[in-house]
């Protein structure tokens, strides 16, 4: 997920340079995505041509592929190693010019993001305006409502008002969050943080700490990567922080 993060901030910011993404095993040389204003023009999968093959032609195919080789947390996934700005023309894999942000929408759907606590505990905003080519006619609608401060529930009730589906609304939310598109502003409230209503009972409080922290335990999470490790362990200090807070 943090590649496609850094990607997608790239692209969307209209950076020009080359992203490196080297092995954790240093087995083989960086592949590499180039991109001029926020374009990506070269897709270099040349290192990891014992596992991928020959290349697609087609640029948003390559970059796919080489999204599907920073999934895992073994020594053989690809991750950001560094960004060089300004980049030489692409020596290796060049592609007719095309943006990214549909190939990485739809890498992190199918990563299935959990829909985060804090975009129900908070107010959303937009705070990247995505692509057009990663957003469908339907969905429009709702960022639009997103350019002003507006909580989940606001937004689940404006997208039924529009015949928007749930679970569309819940995965466009999940991904706008996963690539830090949204801004999200968390009510402090130790009974928002433990998913309460205010007023709930100690006996409510106590339940649903100890459901949260099963949850949120790494037990429960054997695929999780560092980043997604790193988050449960910040909501749990939270949870924690919450529960002590009310008891």
């Amino acid at each position: 997920m943090v590649v496609a993060r850094r990607l997608w901030e790239l692209s969307h910011g209209q950076a020009s340079g080359a992203l490196r993404l080297a092995r954790a095993d240093g087995a083989t040389a960086p592949l590499s995505v180039e991109l001029s204003r926020g374009w990506v023009y070269g897709v270099d999968l040349s290192p990891a041509w014992s596992r991928v093959g020959d290349a697609p032609a087609q640029g948003a195919d390559r970059l796919r592929l080489l999204l599907s080789l920073t999934v895992g947390s073994g020594g053989d996934a690809y991750a950001v190693q560094k960004w060089e700005s300004p980049a030489q023309p692409p020596r290796r894999g060049p592609v007719q010019p095309f943006h990214p942000a549909a190939a990485l929408r739809n890498h992190v759907e199918q990563l299935k993001p959990a829909l985060s606590w804090r975009l129900r505990a908070g107010k959303l905003q937009l705070a990247v305006q995505p692509h057009a080519s990663c957003v469908g006619q339907d969905e429009r609608a709702l960022l639009a409502f997103l350019a002003q401060p507006h909580t989940a529930d606001e937004l689940d009730r404006m997208a039924a008002s529009i015949g928007a589906a749930a679970e569309r609304t819940e995965r466009l939310l999940a991904f706008l969050d996963a690539v830090g598109a949204l801004s999200v502003t968390v009510d402090a409230s130790p009974f928002k943080i433990l998913e309460l209503a205010d007023g709930a009972s100690p006996e409510e409080v106590r339940q649903a700490y100890l459901r949260l922290a099963k949850e949120l335990h790494p037990d429960r999470h054997p695929n999780a990567g560092p980043d997604e490790l790193r988050e449960l362990e910040r909501r749990f200090a939270e949870v924690s922080a919450a529960y002590r807070r009310l008891v």
